[in-house]
C-alpha cells in the first residue's frame, strides 16, 4: 500500500473520523468563555497516541485534508494539560514534519513544550529532523538561514526555474514574507535593477512600501532606492530601485520613462486582472514592461485562485513559465454559524460547519433579543471574544462602520489606555476634531478602519490593533483589497462590497485569511452571523468546502482587440493618477 493510499484509506476511516471530530469540537468549543456547552457529557480526548500516530501518517501528505488534520491534532495535543511530555515531543515532531517551525516557536514561547527537542529524539528521527531542517532550508546570498515553510520552500525553487510564475495559496501561507525575502535576495545578487511591485490599493502601496523597507534595513541594503511617486523629481537616479505602484501610477510612469527597462514586475492581487477597466489597464501595462524587457520577471500571486496557470497565456516564447498552487494549511481555521435560537432569540447557537452540515456546539446568553443588525454584531463580538482580543468585525460601508464601533464601546468599560492609545488620541483631536467619533470609541479599546481616512490615522489604527492594544476593530472592504491585518476572530453578516454587491467567494475567503495568526496562534474563526436569514445572505454563504473550490482568477485573458474594445467603453484612465 502507498503512502497516498494509506492516507486516503486514514481519512475515511470511521473510527479516526469520529475521534478527530470530537477533538474537533472540542479544540474550537473551549476557545470560548462565555459559551454554554450543548453536551454536559463531553470528556476530552485521552486517545491521544491513537490520535498522534495518525497525525503522523497525515503529516507528509500533498493532501489538503490530510495536513489540516494533522495540524489540528497536533495543536490541540500541545494545548490539552493531560498530555504527557513524551506526547508533546510527538506533536512537535508532527509540526515540524508539516515545516511549520514558527508553531513550535510560539509552543515553546508559551510553555506547552520543552526547548531542545532534538536532542531527546532517537536516532532515526534526529535524522529525519536534519534532513527535513535541510529540505526546507534556504540559504541566502548574505550567508542568512531562512527556515522556509513547504510553499515558501516550493515558491523560491519556482521562482529560480521560471521567467514567469503564477503563485496561488492562502492568505495565511507567508506570500508577502518570502516576496520580501525573493526581491532582497536578487537586489543583493544584482540580478535586477528596477522591480516593480503592483499593489491593488493605495491602502496596500503604503503597507507594502513600509515593509519593504524594514527588509531591506534588516538586510543592510540601504543604497536601495524604494519610491512609491512616479514622477521623477522625487526619485534621485539610484543605481537599483524599488518602485511600488497601483496600475493607475505604473502607466503613467511607462508614459513619462518608456525607455527605462523594468527587470521584475510583481503582481499582488492578480485576480484583479478580471475586474473592469482596472483589471484591463493592469494587463495593459503588463504587457508594455515585456514589451520593452522580454527577459523581465514576471511575478503573479493571488489567494485561492484554482487555475493560476491562465495568467500565463501571454507569457513571450523561450519564457520559461510555471503554475504554483498551495493549500499549505499553517494555522487551523474555523468556520462558525451564529444563530438566533428559534425557541429563544436571546441564546445564540454556535455551530461548526463542516462540509454541508452543522455541528452545534453551544449556546451564548445574549440576555436579550436583539433586534439591529449592528446591535448584534457588537453584542455577539463581545460574547464570542476568546479572552485575549484581536476581534474583527466585517460593516458593509464607512458610516456602518462607525455605528458598529460605538455600539460595541457602549458594551464595554472604560480602561486605562496605553501611551500609544493616547498619542492616536491626540492625534484625532489635533488635526480632525475634538469631537470625532473614533476618540470616544479608543478609550474603550475600539477603533474603526475604512479605505476614505486619514492615511497616517489609519497606519496608527493597523499597528495599534497589531500589538493588541485596540482589541476590537470595526473594518470594511478594505481589508479585502489586501491589508495585511490579521486577527484572531472575524465576524460577518451578509457581507458586501459597497452596498449592494455581494461578496464573491474569493473575496470572502480572502478576507477570512486574516483569522488565525501564523506564529502567534493556533487557530482562527470565521464567524458568520445570521445565517439562518437567507434573504440577507442568499447565494453567498460559504461553506468549508467552498475554500478547495473557489472562483478562477478570471474567466479568460482578453485578446487585442476585445481589450480595446472593454478599455474604450470604460473610458481610459487619466494619464496622471487621480483616485487609485
Amino acid at each position: 500500500m502507498s503512502r497516498l493510499t494509506l492516507q486516503q484509506w486514514l481519512l475515511a476511516e470511521r473510527e479516526f473520523r469520529g475521534a478527530f471530530g470530537a477533538l474537533e469540537e472540542d479544540a474550537v468549543r473551549n476557545q470560548f468563555p462565555a459559551l454554554q456547552s450543548a453536551r454536559s457529557d463531553y470528556a476530552r480526548p485521552s486517545n491521544w497516541p491513537y490520535l498522534l500516530f495518525c497525525a503522523s501518517i497525515l503529516a507528509p501528505s500533498e493532501l489538503p485534508d490530510a495536513e489540516e488534520k494533522a495540524l489540528r491534532i497536533a495543536q490541540s495535543a500541545l494545548l490539552d494539560p493531560a498530555c504527557t511530555d513524551c506526547e508533546r515531543d510527538a506533536a512537535l515532531v508532527i509540526l515540524d514534519s508539516l515545516s511549520n517551525s514558527r508553531s513550535i516557536e510560539l509552543a515553546e514561547a508559551r510553555g506547552l513544550a520543552k526547548e531542545g527537542l532534538p536532542r531527546r529524539l532517537g536516532v532515526s528521527q534526529s535524522i529525519d529532523w536534519v534532513r527535513r531542517s535541510f529540505e526546507n532550508r534556504i540559504d541566502l546570498a548574505s550567508g542568512g538561514i531562512l527556515q522556509a515553510n513547504r510553499f515558501q520552500r516550493r515558491f523560491w525553487d519556482s521562482a529560480l526555474q521560471s521567467t514567469w510564475l503564477s503563485v496561488s495559496a492562502p492568505t495565511s501561507a507567508g506570500k508577502s514574507f518570502i516576496l520580501a525575502q525573493w526581491m532582497t535576495e536578487r537586489l543583493m545578487t544584482g540580478a535586477y535593477k528596477r522591480v516593480v511591485y503592483i499593489a491593488p490599493t493605495r491602502a496596500l502601496v503604503q503597507q507594502v512600501e513600509t515593509d519593504l523597507r524594514a527588509t531591506f534595513r534588516d538586510a543592510k541594503l540601504d543604497s536601495i532606492e524604494i519610491s512609491s511617486i512616479p514622477f521623477r523629481s522625487e526619485r534621485s537616479g539610484a543605481s537599483q530601485e524599488v518602485l511600488v505602484y497601483t496600475q493607475e501610477r505604473l502607466h503613467y510612469f511607462l508614459q513619462q520613462f518608456p525607455r527605462e527597462a523594468i527587470d521584475a514586475i510583481i503582481i499582488d492581487e492578480a485576480r484583479k486582472l478580471g475586474d473592469s477597466h482596472r483589471g484591463i489597464l493592469l494587463q495593459d501595462v503588463i504587457e508594455q514592461v515585456v514589451a520593452n524587457n522580454p527577459r523581465a520577471s514576471v511575478i503573479f500571486t493571488a489567494p485561492l485562485t484554482k487555475n493560476p496557470e491562465a495568467l500565463l497565456s501571454d507569457a513571450p516564447d523561450g519564457a520559461k513559465s510555471l503554475p504554483l498552487l498551495s493549500l499549505d494549511a499553517t494555522v487551523s481555521q474555523n468556520l462558525l454559524w451564529l444563530e438566533p435560537d428559534r425557541d429563544d432569540p436571546r441564546f445564540w447557537q454556535l455551530l461548526l460547519r463542516r462540509g454541508e452540515r452543522n455541528v452545534l456546539l453551544g449556546h451564548f446568553d445574549a440576555g436579550k433579543r436583539l433586534h439591529t443588525i449592528k446591535g448584534r454584531l457588537a453584542k455577539l463580538a463581545i460574547l464570542t471574544d476568546t479572552g485575549e482580543g484581536g476581534i474583527l468585525i466585517y460593516a458593509n460601508g464607512a458610516a456602518r462602520a462607525e455605528e458598529i464601533a460605538e455600539e460595541v464601546a457602549e458594551l464595554l468599560p472604560e480602561i486605562k489606555t496605553k501611551r500609544q492609545v493616547q498619542a492616536l488620541d491626540e492625534l484625532c483631536r489635533m488635526t480632525i476634531h475634538k469631537d470625532y467619533r473614533l476618540r470616544a470609541v479608543l478609550r474603550k479599546g475600539v477603533a474603526f478602519h475604512y479605505g476614505n481616512m486619514p492615511l497616517l490615522l489609519r497606519t496608527a489604527i493597523e499597528n495599534l490593533f497589531r500589538d493588541g492594544l485596540i482589541r476590537y476593530l470595526v473594518c470594511t472592504s478594505t481589508l479585502v483589497e489586501g491589508v495585511n491585518l490579521p486577527c484572531r476572530n472575524i465576524l460577518v453578516h451578509a457581507p458586501r462590497k459597497g452596498r449592494k454587491t455581494p461578496m464573491s467567494g474569493a473575496d470572502f475567503w480572502n478576507l477570512a485569511g486574516r483569522a488565525g495568526r501564523w506564529g502567534k496562534e493556533f487557530q482562527g474563526n470565521v464567524i458568520c452571523v445570521d445565517t439562518q436569514d437567507i434573504e440577507a445572505w442568499g447565494d453567498t454563504l460559504p461553506t468549508r468546502r467552498d475554500y478547495y473550490r473557489v472562483e478562477r482568477t478570471t474567466d479568460r485573458l482578453l485578446g487585442e482587440e476585445e481589450r480595446l474594445l472593454a478599455y474604450l467603453r470604460a473610458g481610459a484612465p487619466s494619464e496622471r493618477p487621480r483616485s487609485d
